[in-house]
């Protein structure tokens, strides 16, 4: 059985980010009812709190995979500096443990 046809630790973080995404289209369009967008701001809060636990290995998994690697985090913007302290991180666990 493939990996691109059942959810794996590495698409863990791209899913987030676009749950995340979505919910803040929600919140952000003018046409969204009151209610909805109070629902969107607690979904919104929730999923952070989830996504705050998240820890290297996810991040690490996410480089890893041949499908996304760090082009992923370089699409999403994550900034250089922010990139450069991850890589560092992996070869620090790669080489040194």
């Amino acid at each position: 059985m493939s990996g691109f046809t059942y959810p794996t630790i590495s698409t863990v973080i791209p899913l987030y980010n676009l749950l995340i995404d979505h919910i803040e289209d929600t919140i952000d369009n003018i046409n969204t009812l009151p209610s909805i967008k109070l629902a969107a701001e607690k979904c919104k809060e929730k999923i952070l709190e989830y996504y705050n636990k998240t820890n290297n290995i996810y991040l690490f998994a996410t480089i890893l995979d041949p499908r996304l690697k760090l082009q992923y985090f370089k699409g999403k913007e994550w900034g250089d500096e922010l990139i450069k302290t991850i890589q560092e991180r992996l070869v620090f666990l790669l080489f040194f443990l």
